[in-house]
């Protein structure tokens, strides 16, 4: 799955919920907080959700896994 997107549009808000609804298994409200707080992107909020970390530590966590989502929540 493409997980790497900004949300831009109504259309991209949507397949970003739904995206960290299926990995994070988060409530609505937190996936928007979480998507806030990152800025918008999708990586990051997942990270975020996942491990509890602030989004500036998510986003460390992804450049430390070259960008790879799931090194960086399994790791």
């Amino acid at each position: 799955r493409m997980v790497d997107l900004k949300v831009s549009n109504d259309k991209l808000m949507a397949r970003a919920l739904g995206l960290v609804r299926e990995i994070t298994a988060a409530g609505t409200d937190a996936i928007l907080s979480a998507l806030r707080d990152a800025n918008w992107r999708v990586k990051p909020a997942i990270v975020s959700l996942k491990t509890g970390c602030s989004p500036d530590e998510a986003h460390k966590i992804l450049e430390k896994n070259g960008g790879h989502l799931w090194r960086a929540i399994d790791g």
